[in-house]
């Protein structure tokens, strides 16, 4: 697990015998942290490329919020 910032995660786990990436929000309720149903679950393919793309999304965006 991959704290990203406070209440938001990375993990790596297995399903149906594929290695997934899940980048979730977290809540705390009763004392217990628990995942929201706000994220997105990843190939490994598909997590290698979003991270290859990550520059160039951080600077689209980036650009979007000066023209805001």
């Amino acid at each position: 697990m991959f704290e990203i910032v406070k209440n938001i995660r990375a993990t790596v786990s297995e399903f149906q015998g594929k290695t997934r990436i899940d980048i979730r929000k977290y809540f705390e309720k009763d004392g217990n942290v628990l995942p929201k149903k706000n994220g997105i679950n990843l190939s490994v393919e598909e997590f290698r490329a979003f991270a290859e793309r990550w520059d160039e999304m951080v600077a689209h965006i980036e650009e979007e919020l000066t023209n805001e």
